[in-house]
């Protein structure tokens, strides 16, 4: 059981981390786009 809930923490972790490291590659893109480069 415990294993399970340290795998969840890990998961949301991560995910933490990840999701706006996603949200600001895709504002760059934008940006960029905008830029017109």
């Amino acid at each position: 059981t415990n294993n399970k809930t340290s795998d969840i923490i890990i998961q949301s972790d991560t995910q933490l981390h990840e999701e706006p490291l996603l949200t600001s590659s895709t504002k760059n893109k934008s940006d960029n786009q905008i830029d017109g480069s």
